[in-house]
């Protein structure tokens, strides 16, 4: 039984997706299995594949670029659900091992929704409800020897498993704290965990963001091309969901062009770049992950990111200037849930050591967090320029190659994952992804600007 015809049996998914507003979806699904197409459904394909004819063999591999609440989710399961019980893979695995249809997703409330729908075919259809041996927390096992897994992406977790499909749900979102790049590095654990299933798939499906990633090199290199191994599809939110309401949408469009485009129309943002070339961030981070031991005669500057202890992180940078080189002496983080009168101890403990009379920082919670470093005999004076000029202020700097930093994987993470984005009338802005994090770049930053002037000249860290 191929997807298509399981999709339409009342006896199977038949119920679930009723209804015309399902028909484009159909198009795309017969061409992501290679199955025989009507004359409509050539229409439709061709709307959102760039003019590339239809796939002659399954892909190994296939990008969705749609826009949102055009009903990807939905189908995610469906193909997830498919594969694991239609599709056999029992000569290819060892005995005993079991075959893992993976969905991967930005966070953990989109993995449970995911597994929402899963859950939800399995309960309601009878016929799929005997094929279920035992349920996880997070996985179903099937007696065909298959199990339907959630994660959220981490390239870390796809390792020991023999995938026989991988699913990377909103790829264009995932955020990692120790890289720019989690999708990449996840991918690349991904297929050769597949390699021993010859019709293992590997399908991302996402709305856009900006120009970087998986989903926009795929889509940069592959759109519109017939290459056999690989599928792009780019597909506006009212072509995947014919019903969405044109008002609505229209008006999204009228307040916010830029980001209606990328939301509803699947266009990837031409407004949103890396801050910071990631060479220049290699080229800075050469010492070794741990501190660097405080010296007489040097005058250090500290910078913090101070947190109430639930949501951010509470960091602390400690810099110094040395024939020209701003140097990352120190960087510290700790993450919530903590009491921040004890952390700001530990940290006012750290930069007494580096003669530092007083720490800045942002204008966050000023009299509680200045009254606490008060308390530990350290000033504090909140920072003349915001967080995202600061940044701007230091780019000069790792452009030049006169930053010297720590090989601090948070940190490094943080710098590569800063976004630019201009303003109108004015300077343009940085800041962090949308769920992401800056703490750890904001201290860092912040120190590293603290030293801009010209203090006292010492030899070159790289030659110590």
């Amino acid at each position: 039984m191929n997807i298509i015809q399981a999709m339409e049996d009342p006896n199977l998914f038949g119920s679930f997706f009723r209804g015309p507003s399902w028909r484009p979806w159909r198009a795309v699904l017969k061409a992501l299995f290679a199955l025989e197409p009507e004359p409509d459904d050539l229409a439709a394909f061709e709307r959102v594949a760039g003019g590339r004819g239809w796939p002659v063999q399954v892909p190994r591999e296939a990008y969705f670029v749609c826009g949102r609440r055009g009903g990807k989710s939905y189908i995610v399961a469906l193909i997830a659900t498919y594969l694991a019980c239609f599709h056999s893979y029992r000569e290819y695995l060892k005995p005993g091992e079991r075959g893992t249809v993976m969905i991967l997703a930005a966070d953990r409330a989109q993995a449970r929704t995911l597994m929402g729908y899963i859950r939800g075919f399995f309960a309601e259809l009878p016929l799929l409800a005997q094929m279920v041996k035992s349920e996880r927390a997070e996985a179903v096992d099937l007696i065909n020897g298959v199990s339907i897994e959630i994660t959220t992406a981490s390239f870390r977790g796809v390792r020991g498993y023999t995938v026989v499909a991988a699913i990377a749900d909103e790829v264009a979102f995932w955020r990692g704290e120790n890289s720019l790049n989690p999708d990449h590095e996840i991918f690349k654990a991904l297929r050769p965990a597949m390699l021993t299933i010859p019709n293992a798939m590997l399908l991302a499906l996402s709305s856009p963001y900006r120009r970087g990633g998986v989903l926009w090199e795929a889509y940069r290199d592959y759109y519109g091309q017939a290459d056999p191994n690989r599928l792009v599809i780019q597909a506006p939110s009212q072509v995947m969901n014919p019903t969405l309401p044109a008002d609505y949408i229209a008006d999204e469009y009228a307040k916010d062009p830029i980001s209606a485009a990328a939301e509803y129309g699947a266009e990837f943002r031409s407004d949103v770049s890396a801050f910071l070339d990631p060479d220049w961030i290699d080229a800075a981070a050469i010492g070794e992950n741990r501190d660097m031991a405080p010296r007489d005669g040097i005058e250090y500057a500290a910078f913090i990111d101070a947190s109430g202890g639930k949501g951010d992180s509470y960091t602390l940078g400690i810099a110094h200037m040395e024939d020209g080189e701003r140097v990352l002496d120190v960087i510290r983080g700790r993450a919530p849930p903590f009491q921040p009168k004890e952390v700001t101890r530990q940290f006012a403990e750290i930069a007494k050591r580096y003669g530092v009379s007083y720490v800045s920082g942002d204008k966050y919670g000023a009299e509680w967090v200045a009254q606490e470093w008060r308390d530990n005999g350290l000033g504090y004076e909140p920072s003349e320029i915001p967080r995202s000029q600061i940044y701007l202020e230091t780019e000069g700097a790792f452009a030049a190659g006169e930053v010297v930093l720590p090989n601090h994987p948070r940190l490094v993470g943080e710098l590569r994952a800063l976004e630019r984005k201009p303003r109108s009338g004015g300077r343009d802005v940085v800041d962090h992804p949308p769920n992401g994090h800056d703490d750890y770049a904001n201290a860092a930053c912040g120190a590293l600007w603290m030293v801009r002037k010209e203090f006292q000249l010492t030899p070159s860290i790289r030659e110590l």
